[in-house]
């Protein structure tokens, strides 16, 4: 009874420990998927910005600042209230048909204001004007005390938006400030068309309490979150347009870590348990005083989450009945041990039992080897399996920058024709619109061939195959650095290839890409934990007279010199109980030593580490 007791000691140790590793490197996979996700979604935000902005100063440079508008705006400051008046309604008259087609791309409002702050002409309510913005519109005291432009998020007296507020002049005369603006609704269609998702924007309430007139607080509700406002004509567009989640109940964590980092000026994401969803929230601040006044929030899928915590489950079940049969095995091993040594049996006997013991013995290792090499595919496909998931992020991460400068280019072109940028009655004009329709149709060009080159290099890293293929060393290197460069680079990660091998061997493509991605995902993954500054991994590729080399350098400050020689074996992690499998280079040595009758090793050197992979011409050289 003593051994049951120990043994059953031993199993509540090995689970709790087990349970509590597999959990920490459960959240830290989440936490490195958010910090992803916010990255991600704040280059998102901050492209489409650019392009706003780039439509603004189109505008204002082809319809606003002109010499027959100037030469009507410049009246505007007349003493003379009759010559105002005269000079607001020929403004109005002049840009109507211009407004007209400026909403068409969503533009809210234009807007003209005087030197001293005062409202001059809104063309979203010509009726309204008069009224001093001094005390409202930070934006408008700024470029008319400055005098020169400013853009951002701000509240007004009726609206908000993304607004672009430039000076006017008349030769060196200040005339005043005009003010070209997007609504949010107009920035949260664009952004749930383009990345396919769920965006919606918050205004602080006291923003709105302060500045909104009383008749227009009608348009802001509450939302889930006490400190801020839903536009309310937004939310329903929203709801009609996407689903009516938008107003479900968020988790109790959700709320309590929102009203914690309200206004505070850093943007991150986080998993609502109860929506089963990934909330981003950028933080939206004012452009004169810094403040948050607004957060645009993003609302995507969960599912590397949810796999991640169902893998989770799954893994604490199979660790759980693992540890159970190795104790129940040991155990009964170790009763029968003490049965075959307490024995009394005559010698015959004895050598009987010995030549029985050594029958099973030798049979044990037979089936030992076999559930080995099964276990070793079965890891293999779980390892690919573990990968595709990462994989699938940096391929969705990659594909953002090149579709948003797609549109980008579409965009620019659409609004240049529309505005009647070019001249068809002047050659030049016409060779001007013909030279920027074919480099913008080349440079789409090119962003497609990089979006089929992406998925391809995905395609064949996924592909089983089972055929090894006479190639050179630097094709699998190339597709697999095709996958994860843009992450790399996301991550502040200097790459140096330095390609010298030209021999060609025969290879599993997809094996070898999988052994390149483990050792720069490992890199990687150290570099973040470290917070390395001046990261640089270092590839290189070199043919000696019987073996191609490669090697992957990285300066993340190498590894423990006491469990350098344990790195490759399995469940040992290199990343000290962060969140290390210590199956990622185990797999890569199976690959390598097994599949390819290869070298694999590690060193550290020069503050780093460096991975070596020998691959032979004609099998594994002893000398070598």
């Amino acid at each position: 009874m003593k051994k049951i007791y120990t043994f059953m000691g031993l199993y509540f140790i090995l689970f709790i420990s087990s349970y509590l590793l597999l959990s920490y490197e459960k959240e830290n996979k989440i936490e490195q998927h958010l910090q992803i996700k916010t990255k991600q979604y704040v280059q998102n935000y901050n492209s489409m910005y650019s392009e706003y902005k780039k439509i603004a100063e189109i505008i204002f440079k082809t319809k606003i600042d002109t010499d027959e508008t100037l030469d009507i705006f410049k009246d505007a400051t007349a003493y003379s209230i009759d010559k105002r008046a005269k000079a607001k309604d020929k403004l109005h008259e002049h840009l109507k048909d211009t407004y007209s087609m400026l909403n068409t791309h969503n533009i809210k409002q234009l807007h003209f204001h005087l030197p001293n702050n005062e409202s001059f002409l809104r063309f979203h309510r010509p009726k309204i004007y008069g009224d001093n913005l001094s005390n409202s519109r930070e934006s408008v005291v700024y470029v008319n005390k400055y005098k020169k432009p400013i853009d951002g998020f701000e509240e007004g007296k009726i609206y908000n938006g993304y607004r672009f507020i430039f000076p006017l002049f008349e030769g060196k005369d200040y005339l005043g400030s005009v003010e070209i603006s997007f609504s949010t609704f107009a920035m949260n269609l664009d952004f749930m068309q383009n990345y396919d998702v769920t965006a919606n924007f918050l205004i602080l309430k006291s923003v709105v309490e302060k500045k909104v007139f009383e008749n227009e607080k009608k348009n802001y509700i509450n939302s889930a979150f006490e400190k801020f406002y839903f536009e309310k004509a937004m939310l329903e567009s929203i709801i009609k347009m996407r689903d009516d989640k938008v107003m479900q109940a968020l988790s109790d964590k959700t709320l309590a870590i929102m009203d914690k980092r309200a206004q505070d000026n850093v943007s991150f994401s986080l998993y609502d348990s109860t929506r089963e969803e990934v909330m981003t929230f950028i933080k939206v601040q004012n452009s004169v005083t810094k403040k948050v006044v607004g957060i645009f929030v993003v609302r995507s899928d969960a599912v590397y989450i949810l796999n991640k915590i169902k893998f989770f489950n799954i893994s604490v079940v199979l660790v759980n009945l693992f540890i159970a049969f190795m104790l129940f095995f040991l155990y009964k091993e170790i009763i029968y041990r003490e049965r075959l040594k307490n024995t009394n049996k005559k010698l015959e006997d004895s050598k009987n039992e010995l030549q029985l013991f050594n029958y099973t013995l030798e049979d044990r290792i037979k089936d030992e080897v076999k559930k080995n090499r099964d276990k070793d595919k079965k890891m293999l496909n779980q390892s690919r399996l573990a990968q595709m998931g990462e994989l699938i992020s940096m391929i969705a991460h990659q594909w953002r920058q090149p579709l948003s400068a797609i549109a980008a280019r579409a965009i620019g072109l659409k609004v240049k024709m529309e505005l009647g940028v070019y001249d068809f009655k002047d050659e030049k004009g016409i060779e001007n619109c013909r030279i920027d329709f074919l480099n913008g149709l080349d440079g789409i060009e090119e962003l497609t061939k990089t979006l089929t080159t992406t998925i391809d290099d995905f395609r064949n890293f996924y592909k089983k195959s089972n055929a090894k293929q006479l190639i050179d060393i630097n094709v699998p290197i190339i597709k697999a650095l095709n996958i994860i460069k843009t992450s790399l680079v996301t991550s502040n990660i200097e790459i140096i290839e330095d390609y010298k091998s030209m021999q060609k061997l025969e290879l599993l493509d997809s094996e070898v890409m999988q052994v390149v991605l483990n050792i720069l995902k490992n890199a990687q993954d150290n570099f973040i934990l470290k917070k390395i500054v001046n990261a640089i991994i270092k590839i290189s590729t070199i043919d000696t007279e019987n073996k191609t080399i490669l090697t992957i350098f990285d300066n993340g400050g190498g590894v423990s010199e006491d469990i350098i020689e344990n790195i490759f074996d399995p469940y040992f992690s290199t990343k000290e109980k962060k969140n290390g499998t210590g199956l990622g280079l185990y797999m890569s040595k199976i690959i390598i030593e097994e599949h390819h009758n290869g070298i694999i090793s590690a060193k550290n050197i020069d503050d780093g580490v460096l991975f070596k992979i020998e691959l032979f011409k004609q099998g594994k050289s002893d000398g070598n």
